[in-house]
């Protein structure tokens, strides 16, 4: 998903969490938590790089955790 101009720092984690939540199935509602990046990083195929998403994610598990998501599973 991607945010307008606008719509960026007015909206927050929960409201994200809650719209998709309303929209995907329970299994793939967002529990482990959202954080907003800048851009995705592609190859230059443009397909997205996982490994460094899941870095990323590893990275910041703890920190979505200490915020209260319910749990972030890696």
């Amino acid at each position: 998903m991607t945010l307008t101009e606008e719509a960026q720092g007015k909206v927050t984690t929960s409201q994200v969490q809650d719209w998709i939540k309303s929209r995907v199935a329970k299994h793939k509602a967002l529990v482990g938590g959202v954080a907003f990046v800048d851009e995705v990083p592609k190859l230059a195929s443009g397909k997205i790089q996982r490994k460094t998403m899941r870095e990323w994610a590893k990275r910041d598990a703890p920190k979505l955790e200490k915020e209260g998501n319910a749990r972030a599973k890696l």
